[in-house]
């Protein structure tokens, strides 16, 4: 074995795509090093981890308000939960719909169970002031993806 590869090289190659995110273009190790499950986020930090991109996102669709339901203090746990989801760089977006009925949250995870345990863990889910849960995953269309002009979705339809 080789000196160089006794020493452990880890490189990876970063393309800003805004002032949030990076996309991963390369990453290498030499032969006997660790390999990285996931590098962890501080809660603090401004930008995101590279393979933060391998996580998916995610469009919840909150419906059938129930107005009766609602007080301050559930209220305060809403609030609560999703500064949590922000802290975390979990939730992307968030907000009700003019209709007074609805609200969306846009979230990364993992997977659709990973989406579905975060989102049911909402307090205005949890005690059913949003008693209609509708969760897809999406396939979001940028600058850095065309756009999804080469995308496998897109591949179908020509």
């Amino acid at each position: 074995m080789s000196e160089r590869s006794e020493t452990s090289i880890f490189s990876i190659s970063l393309r800003l795509i805004s002032s949030r995110y990076f996309a991963l273009e390369q990453i290498s190790c030499s032969p006997g090093t660790p390999h990285v499950d996931s590098i962890s986020n501080s809660p603090t930090s401004k930008t995101r981890s590279p393979l933060d991109n391998e996580l998916k996102k995610f469009v919840a669709i909150l419906s059938s308000k129930s107005k009766d339901r609602f007080s301050e203090g559930l209220l305060q746990e809403h609030i609560d939960h999703l500064q949590k989801l922000y802290d975390e760089k979990v939730l992307e977006l968030c907000g009700p719909f003019t209709d007074d009925d609805s609200a969306i949250q846009i979230i990364r995870a993992a997977d659709l169970t990973a989406a579905e345990r975060i989102i049911y863990q909402d307090p205005f889910v949890k005690h059913n002031y949003y008693s209609t849960v509708r969760i897809k995953e999406l396939i979001e269309a940028n600058p850095a993806n065309n756009w999804l002009v080469s995308h496998p979705q897109t591949e179908q339809k020509r």
